[in-house]
């Protein structure tokens, strides 16, 4: 299995970016801790081969073997289903490591937090709506008062003044528009609040040794 996993692995080409490990750690590092916490924290096989661009720069090659089997241990860890919920919840990106047995009890709790993600997501659009619509009444308010002002304007013609009231007039039916919006979204806002605290508690519930969240 650890050669398929060596042949897999060696056809896959280096990727460009940021060097995963300085000079010293690729001289010093412990390739099966490397692994374990590449594994551990969810990353994708190809992780070895940025190791092997980092390390390559410096003459040293990385010993993937060693690395295959800390990172395989690194796994048992990442791949469960408290684990799972807690990445779903917290929005953090799954490169789909998880496989087997303990890919379907990663993909168990993992869809439980997606469902609370999504939800507090919508609420937190809710919410953004919501900050929306205020800063608008308070521009309408302001248009308002400016057209008021122009309305009792007795230096301004007639026709200036029935201009003024009439856009007056069309701003307060605005303002109210806005107004019932803002409520509207409210009522949403506390619906979307209690659906996502009722998921959240039944989370921690099924997945007790969930990462804190």
């Amino acid at each position: 299995m650890v050669r398929s996993k060596l042949l897999l692995l060696s056809s896959v080409l280096l990727i460009a970016g940021c060097a995963t490990l300085s000079e010293d750690e690729c001289l010093t590092g412990n390739w099966q801790s490397i692994g374990y916490t590449d594994g551990a924290k969810g990353q994708a096989p190809e992780r070895i081969d940025e190791h092997n661009k980092a390390c390559s720069k410096h003459g040293i090659p990385v010993d993937l073997e060693t690395w295959l089997a800390g990172y395989d241990q690194g796994l048992d860890v990442y791949c469960t289903a408290d684990n799972g919920a807690w990445v779903g919840a917290s929005g953090i990106s799954y490169k789909k490591v998880c496989t087997g047995p303990r890919g379907e009890a990663f993909h168990y709790g993992h869809q439980a937090g997606i469902e609370v993600y999504e939800a507090e997501a919508a609420r937190d659009r809710a919410q953004t709506d919501y900050e929306t619509s205020e800063r608008e009444l308070a521009d309408l308010q302001y248009s308002i008062e400016h057209e008021e002002g122009r309305a009792r304007n007795t230096s301004l013609t007639r026709d200036e003044r029935d201009a003024a009231l009439a856009e007056l007039r069309r701003l307060e039916r605005q303002y109210g528009r806005v107004e019932h919006q803002m409520r509207e979204i409210s009522y949403a806002i506390d619906d979307l609040e209690s659906h996502a605290f009722n998921l959240r508690s039944r989370l921690r519930q099924h997945f007790p040794n969930m990462t804190t969240y």
